[in-house]
């Protein structure tokens, strides 16, 4: 049976990786809704051309894949925190009725 004190550090551990999942899915948002699109819509009005509307297409393409899988992220990042709340409450539930436990 696990101590107390490795289901918390693990129950931490797991938080942590979330948070930095989700941290960097925002990022990625950010980056899509502020960088990546201010920069295709600056291009859409300076290139004018054959090729032009087939390429803005796919960008924009391209930047609606990213956004979806940011989403994606967080919500994974959300899976991840619901499920380790769940295993660090069986753990601990599962902790205290050993600790009640009498043998005699």
């Amino acid at each position: 049976m696990r101590s107390r004190s490795e289901i918390i550090m693990d129950y931490n551990r797991v938080m942590g990786l979330a948070d930095q999942l989700d941290s960097l899915a925002g990022k990625l948002k950010q980056e899509v809704d502020g960088t990546v699109r201010g920069t295709f819509d600056s291009l859409r009005t300076a290139w004018h051309g054959e090729n032009s509307e087939l390429f803005m297409s796919r960008s924009y393409d391209f930047i609606s894949n990213a956004a979806s899988s940011a989403d994606s992220l967080q919500s994974f990042a959300y899976s991840i925190r619901s499920n380790a709340q769940r295993v660090y409450n069986a753990e601990m539930e599962a902790l205290r009725i050993a600790e009640e436990r009498s043998y005699l």
